[in-house]
């Protein structure tokens, strides 16, 4: 069939019977390094909120920019794609998360964030 398209729907089948969310990038004509970022940062904030687990889904096909991959790469080497998110954005998320992290980790763990 189309390329990665069986690995794509296995995926997507077995995100949906693990109860995780899905989260795909919908990669247009004007697509930009803005818009990239935007995505990427939603997807890092419902990831690390604890509310419920996500598999990102990204396709060969979908890169558009070399920056893509670099990104993708530093979120599975480090767990993070450096300078995303202001001083202000780390704040909130850490408030954010904080409560997910004492009733995961307990209360240790969340103080330190």
């Amino acid at each position: 069939g189309v390329g990665g398209s069986g690995r794509q729907s296995v995926g997507t089948l077995a995100t949906e019977i693990a109860g995780y969310k899905l989260q795909r990038i919908e990669i247009g004509k004007n697509y930009s390094m803005v818009e990239w970022r935007e995505d990427i940062k939603a997807l890092l904030t419902d990831a690390g909120s604890g509310e419920k687990p996500v598999v990102f889904l990204f396709s060969d096909t979908q890169i558009k920019l070399e920056a893509f991959v670099e990104d993708i790469n530093n979120i599975l080497n480090a767990g993070e794609v450096p300078n995303i998110f202001a001083s202000d954005e780390k704040v909130a998320l850490c408030e954010k998360v904080r409560a997910f992290a004492k009733d995961a980790f307990g209360t240790k763990a969340a103080g330190n964030m």
